[in-house]
């Protein structure tokens, strides 16, 4: 496997578990202890996770960005209809849901490379190369 890859599928894959990590501990101590003056540490813990998967997710959703505006397999309408929507996702939902917009993205256009018709020049969408 792909060494870039490995980077995305990570990219795609982490923010998700981060941020669902985060809420237990979260929702743990509100069950514990609704009427504490301080947050419990274990709520610390959870607030620290959900951080760390929301930047996770803008860092993956940049390459992802990246990697959907210069990726040759895809036409216009495809191209345009991803960036935006992972934009949007991003800006609305922030990061939940461009997680799972990710997670469908590297699915569909990463882990599985669908080559170009003999046609079309072949191009990679990890360097934006074309080779004729």
């Amino acid at each position: 496997m792909n060494s870039r890859k490995t980077l995305y599928g990570f990219l795609a894959f982490a923010p998700f578990i981060f941020i669902l990590l985060g809420c237990i501990p979260i929702v743990i101590s509100l069950i514990e202890d609704s009427r504490a003056k301080t947050p419990p540490p274990l709520a610390i813990v959870g607030i620290l996770l959900l951080l760390l998967g929301g930047l996770m997710s803008l860092v993956g959703m940049v390459l992802f960005l990246i990697h959907a505006s210069r990726n040759k397999t895809l036409d216009e309408g495809e191209r345009i209809g991803w960036i935006v929507g992972m934009v949007m996702s991003f800006v609305i939902c922030t990061g939940f849901v461009t997680t799972i917009l990710t997670i469908i993205y590297y699915f569909m256009h990463i882990a599985r490379d669908k080559p170009l018709p003999p046609s079309q020049p072949q191009a990679d969408a990890w360097t934006s190369k074309t080779n004729y």
